[in-house]
């Protein structure tokens, strides 16, 4: 009998227990992470030069390391030359606009949320 009794007792209680509404407090006053006109990039290489114009040969405006995450402000293809025989080959290289400056397409990882790009940050500073 007792233990028929403490059965129902727990049953009732957890039946009781998850019918009871609770209020869910969303804040959403910071919607950047979630912005689906903003995409953000996570440099993917140990350390990483942005530059003052989307060129190799421009000057070194800014440094980042493996893991930074960066809201894109710009994209822009530049064509390969080949330096030895003067002419453009059929290659793109995509460059990114960012505050600090620009940033070569293959030292990153484009992502289309923040979140996305902080979870991606996160494992990237736990493999290392």
């Amino acid at each position: 009998m007792k233990k028929i009794f403490a059965v129902l007792v727990v049953f009732f209680t957890v039946i009781f227990s998850s019918c009871i509404q609770k209020k869910i407090d969303l804040n959403f006053q910071d919607e950047s992470f979630i912005a689906p006109d903003q995409e953000w990039l996570v440099v993917t290489v140990p350390y990483a030069a942005f530059r003052v114009f989307a060129d190799f040969s421009s000057e070194i405006c800014f440094h980042a390391r493996s893991g930074d995450i960066f809201l894109i402000c710009g994209k822009q293809k530049v064509q390969v030359i080949n330096a030895e025989e003067k002419k453009s080959s059929k290659d793109y290289l995509v460059w990114y606009k960012v505050e600090q400056g620009w940033i070569d397409g293959s030292l990153v990882a484009v992502y289309d949320t923040k979140l996305k790009a902080e979870t991606a940050a996160k494992r990237a500073y736990e493999k290392n």
